[in-house]
């Protein structure tokens, strides 16, 4: 989001006359934060994440999907909920009373007017607890999200919303060719009003000179190059390439970039805007070898799709393609500075590498990219860098130009081999004052930093080191993009609104985030150094955005308690950040890679002496994202078995660690391809669409398919083990997202009557029933399902006059907001999340249905309910995760085993053994056995057995129906018989009913 004040920001050429004096007083205000916070210790490990969200609009007649252009109309009406909610929900006596409320969520604006911001509203502790707070929180964002949209509008989580700039593409309707982006594609509409995200878009393209200029190279299938020239055959390129020749030797043309700029003509002025640069270097382009003979000739598939103009590259132009896209980035504040600056390098090495495995984005202006990932695309949407700063013009020398040039940091001519958006530059920790040579930071800071001199030597002066003088003086030879008129002179001592005015717009992977001023009064929170994780992708369900946010937040705790040292020259990581931008990096692509982890006191063989294996404790090697995750043998162990020592070492709780562990499991199948990543998956779903040509161009009806598809996907409605195999989502509504207070107020006696008038009449008591609360038909199908007696908990004794009129059935009551674990979650797992994750309904208007049945004579009798399976019955005793019984155990109706009985159950009633759940002894003479990728060793004999989810029976099976699902186990004889006898023995003979009853003990022995 970026600094947000109220005022008015001044245009570009206003603006040059403030620049020195933003810069120069920001550097002030650090000075003055940094000598008052520069010695705070013991802050307690706080965090928090950020997702942003996009509104798109669903147009079923046309299979047209549109951004929805009222993002802010949304996100006031969730700050006014948010507030009320907060205000309802707060005990006025306790002493957080003035605080946040613990299980809210915080909305802020984001730069597209179809997008918005949320976060929890107070962050995460230190705690194992507060990792299962995450995605309780993820999902209770989305439900409040959810509960706002019309009927005809979804706000899945992806990246980039795949038709941007693509004919006609938002709600309300809007044209390209604006004043403040000039784009050829895309309206100014799509800015979000706020006048910070207008100025920052017009005063990058005027002190850049020209457009801004993304290419990405397009993904190569089969009859992508016929497309291509046939669009070519009506482009003439050569009309706008500049008459000058470039130089393409500048990270602007490296291979996972999009060319970030292209030079303007001789003239600087911005009346050139249009002129367009040649393309980028061959060296770019994928060669994809084809046979002629295929190539068919294809005509225009879609009169929006507009031709290219570069070949074999997608080309946009204005900020909103970059700052339109959506991420998940993490926070965690620091016990002190030293702490803050050592995660930040730490952090650093693993952005190209989270980047890869979050990968989300293969779509670009409605045509397939052959890159997954968002991170270059943004870097050039936001680059302001002059064609001299690029490298790509001699310095200016008409007397005009030279006057604004030098008015810029730089004077607007030094060499700046970055955009204000790409990876870190310096490492920044001064790790044991630099005395150790394995941490010292100078051997791996192998690249050119350029630093504003006069910052540099301001900073070092006021007795800043060196090292982390060179990274704010690094960020100032940045130029302040967005100045307020009413925020020209402050108070340096209690205000930071200038440096953060730098700060915020230099968008790097991990950003290190001072204390900010003291709050004004004593009760105001305190907020430490901070450090931000910010390259991963967001992903389509709160699911894999908590597993992600939990890992990140785990191998942060892990590389402080480790003591471990990731440092790899920034060279390296420079490269990294390349190959994760290539499509399927996580299985394709190798990353450098520190071998040696470690303190150097004690080698990876476990002595102080050194092997072949460990002569060079510094080295680094190319490794695979599995072989960093999971680890290479021996002498390099991965990060996520390192996660699972860490949750060893300070004895984690079952509950936590059991969640825990399905994230890494997630992780771990992404990083081993056995799940793909969310970038694979789309591109694989656009490929097999029956509207798909095969020629990179995505219809607007293959678009409106996958957004609903992630939709579906990420709400829980559709479960999809293409891309979470057997990870469930439990589904996310949006109309009980907020607490609904148990008023006892008096009520007007119209609207009590209303009220009661639904609940009048016969054709109200017939269906009264089947809209009770999903409690009572759950107690009531457990009845049947047991052969209990059934009975209704309630009735009605109601006459109707003569003449009456049948009334319409009353609407179904709100589900009761009861927390619902999702499927194979433990069911304490979301115990502190309250009624956050209710399978509740999407806020929809929904019209009241007529009736069409005749008045029905009032009956007692429950009409039969449809079973509900046994393992989603209420059971009358459960054996939980964590524990284990031994010896003999009676029950009368139901049993539920997630831990682990040996010994002898005494019941006719029926069982379920859960996913850890394990017997150990006979089952006999029970109604229903169901097992859920648990085990039973010993013989079953049972009415009706079904196993499911990998489940293993280790012994002989009598039944009369048995259910198996693939993937499950039975070492022993099965006897499937409608007239089964009692039971057969371990040899397989039928047993008389007096026989003694045989113990499988070997089968017990094997298994203990």
């Amino acid at each position: 989001m970026g600094l947000l004040v109220e005022g008015s920001p001044l245009d570009w050429p206003d603006a040059l006359e403030w620049l020195q004096h933003v810069r120069t007083q920001g550097i002030d205000q650090f000075l003055h934060t940094y000598n008052r916070v520069k010695d705070i210790e013991g802050d307690e490990l706080k965090w928090g994440d950020e997702l942003e969200y996009g509104v798109f609009q669903m147009d079923k007649e046309s299979k047209r999907a549109r951004l929805a252009l009222r993002g802010a109309e949304i996100l006031h009406q969730l700050q006014a909920k948010e507030k009320k909610s907060t205000e309802q929900g707060r005990d006025p006596g306790s002493p957080t009373a003035a605080g946040p409320c613990v299980d809210g969520c915080n909305w802020v604006p984001e730069y597209g007017a179809w997008m918005i911001e949320g976060t929890p509203s107070a962050p995460y502790g230190g705690f194992t607890s507060d990792l299962r707070k995450v995605e309780g929180n993820m999902r209770l964002r989305r439900a409040r999200l959810l509960a706002l949209l019309n009927e005809d509008e979804i706000a899945p989580s992806v990246t980039a919303f795949p038709m941007m700039g693509v004919g006609d593409f938002t709600v309300p309707p809007s044209q390209p060719h604006g004043s403040v982006a000039m784009s050829d594609y895309v309206s100014d509409a799509i800015i979000n009003p706020h006048p910070r995200f207008a100025t920052l878009t017009r005063n990058i393209r005027q002190r850049r000179t020209r457009k801004v200029d993304i290419r990405v190279p397009i993904f190569r299938d089969v009859y992508t190059e016929a497309r291509q020239e046939e669009e070519q055959a009506t482009w003439n390129a050569e009309k706008s390439r500049p008459k000058y020749e470039t130089k393409r030797d500048t990270p602007a043309s490296s291979p996972y970039g999009s060319a970030p700029t292209s030079p303007s003509s001789t003239s600087n002025s911005d009346d050139n805007a249009e002129s367009k640069s040649p393309p980028p270097p061959t060296t770019l382009r994928k060669i994809v070898e084809s046979d002629p003979k295929s190539i068919r000739k294809l005509s225009i598939v879609d009169p929006d799709h507009k031709a290219e103009p570069y070949p074999g590259f997608i080309h946009m132009d204005a900020m909103a393609f970059g700052m339109g896209m959506c991420c998940l980035q993490v926070t965690f504040q620091a016990k002190n500075v030293g702490e803050s600056r050592h995660l930040y390098d730490h952090l650093g090495v693993l952005s190209p590498i989270l980047l890869a495995l979050t990968a989300a984005t293969p779509i670009l202006k409605g045509r397939l990219a052959d890159t997954d990932v968002r991170w270059a695309t943004i870097s050039a949407a936001v680059d302001d860098r002059t064609p001299q700063e690029l490298g790509e013009a001699p310095p200016p020398t008409d007397p005009e130009t030279k006057a604004k040039y030098a008015k810029m940091a730089g004077d607007g001519v030094k060499r700046l081999p970055k955009s204000r958006y790409e990876g870190i530059s310096t490492f920044i920790c001064n790790h044991k004052q630099g005395e150790d040579p394995h941490t010292s930071t100078d051997k791996y800071n192998d690249v050119d930093v350029p630093y504003d001199e006069e910052s540099y030597k301001t900073l070092i002066d006021a007795g800043v080191d060196r090292l982390l003088a060179l990274h704010i003086s690094h960020l100032f030879i940045r130029d302040p993009l967005v100045i307020y008129k009413q925020r020209l002179h402050l108070d340096n001592e209690h205000e930071t609104d200038h440096f953060e005015n730098i700060q915020s717009t230099n968008w790097q992977t991990v950003r290190w985030k001072p204390p900010p001023p003291a709050p004004s009064s004593a009760e105001g929170p305190h907020i430490g150094w901070r450090t931000e994780f910010r390259s991963m992708e967001i992903q389509l369900t709160d699911f894999e955005n908590a597993a992600f946010t939990v890992f990140i937040a785990l191998v942060s705790r892990v590389i402080l308690t480790f003591d471990l040292n990731l440092y790899t020259p920034l060279s390296k990581v420079n490269d990294n950040m390349e190959a994760a931008h290539r499509v399927n990096a996580v299985l394709d692509e190798k990353f450098h890679f520190r071998c040696h982890m470690a303190p150097p006191e004690v080698d990876d063989c476990g002595s102080k002496g050194s092997c072949h294996l460990h002569d060079d404790p510094d080295r680094s090697e190319l490794m695979t994202i599995a072989e960093i995750m999971l680890g290479k043998g021996s002498y390099f162990p991965g990060l996520i078995p390192l996660v699972y020592a860490y949750l060893d070492y300070i004895e984690c709780d079952e509950a936590t660690r059991t969640l825990v562990e399905k994230y890494m499991c997630l992780i771990s199948k992404r990083a081993t391809g056995e799940l793909p990543t969310a970038a694979t998956w789309m591109r694989r779903f656009v490929r097999a669409h029956p509207d798909y040509r095969h020629d990179s161009v995505v219809p607007h009806s293959t678009a409106f398919d996958l957004l609903n598809e992630c939709q579906q996907i990420g709400e829980g409605l559709k479960q999809c083990p293409e891309l979470l195999g057997d990870f469930k989502i439990a589904p996310v509504r949006g109309q009980a997202a907020y607490r609904v207070p148990l008023k006892s107020s008096g009520v007007a006696v119209e609207k009590r009557q209303a009220l009661l008038q639904r609940y009048l009449g016969p054709p109200v008591t017939a269906n009264l029933f089947a809209a009770t609360s999903d409690a009572v038909q759950l107690r009531v199908a457990a009845a049947e399902l047991l052969g209990q007696e059934r009975s209704l908990p309630f009735a009605f004794a109601c006459s109707e006059q003569d003449g009456s009129v049948p009334r319409n059935p009353p609407p179904k009551p709100k589900r009761a907001n009861v927390p619902s674990a999702p499927p194979d979650y433990p069911d304490d797992t979301y115990s502190d999340q309250d009624y956050n994750h209710s399978p509740i309904r999407r806020g929809r208007q929904h019209a009241n249905r007529q009736s069409g049945s005749p008045p029905i004579t009032p009956t007692y009798s429950v009409p039969r309910q449809a079973k509900v399976p046994i393992v989603d019955t209420e059971p009358e005793t459960t054996i939980g995760a964590a524990v284990k019984m031994k010896g003999e155990l009676s029950f009368e109706r139901l049993l539920r085993i997630e831990g682990e009985f040996e010994g002898k159950l005494n019941s006719k009633g029926s069982l379920v053994i859960g996913t850890r759940g394990a017997l150990l002894g006979n089952v006999d003479n029970m109604k229903e056995v169901y097992v859920t990728g648990g085990r039973i060793v010993g013989n079953v004999n049972v009415e009706k057995l079904i196993l499911r989810d990998k489940a293993q029976i280790f012994g002989n099976i009598t039944a009369k129906t048995v259910k198996i699902e693939p993937e499950c186990i039975v070492v022993g004889r099965i006897n499937v018989n409608p007239q089964a006898p009692e039971r057969i023995n371990e040899k397989g003979e039928i047993v008389k009913d007096d026989a003694p009853d045989a113990t499988p003990s070997g089968l017990l022995k094997t298994t203990n």
